[in-house]
Order: structure tokens, then C-alpha cells, then sequence
């Protein structure tokens, strides 16, 4: 993994394929796209751990019925299995 870093870090600063006169903007944009990444994945796990909050607050409202509807739901797969087995 380190050589892995080491190599990538080596392409990415030496800017290979890239004119030599005109360097600056084609680096410039490709760091402005890695970092508009990077704010884009924490925007979207930000926003799934206020859900799971969320959830989490509700759950034990709703547990004894969803261990219900959970279990039918493993036991009709199981079910499904077993027949699916027993015709093959």
C-alpha cells in the first residue's frame, strides 16, 4: 500500500500528460474535483447518521413490532430454502 501512495503521489505532483506551460489550471481543477468529492461523501454520511439518530429515537417505539415483522420475514426466506432444496 505504501509504494502504491508513493507512486500516485509521484504521477499526481509531477503532473504527467500535462503541458509544461500550462500546468497551474488543470491541477488547480483537479484538486477543486477531489475536494468537491470529498464534501460530497461526508454531506452524504452526515446525513445518514441524522437518520439513523432519527431512527434510533423511534425504535423503541416500534422495536416489538419490527422483531415481529423481522422474524416472519427470516422464516418465510428459511421456508423458501427449504423448498427451493427439497425440489432440486
Amino acid at each position: 500500500m505504501n509504494r502504491l501512495s508513493i507512486c500516485l503521489g509521484y504521477l499526481l505532483g509531477k503532473g504527467h500528460g500535462l503541458p509544461k506551460s500550462d500546468i497551474f489550471t488543470p491541477l488547480l481543477s483537479f484538486n477543486l474535483g477531489v475536494e468537491a468529492g470529498q464534501i460530497i461523501v461526508l454531506s452524504a454520511v452526515f446525513c445518514m447518521v441524522i437518520v439513523v439518530k432519527r431512527a434510533a429515537h423511534n425504535f423503541e417505539r416500534y422495536q416489538s413490532q419490527g422483531q415481529y415483522y423481522l422474524a416472519q420475514g427470516v422464516g418465510s426466506l428459511a421456508a423458501f430454502w427449504v423448498l427451493q432444496r427439497m425440489l432440486v
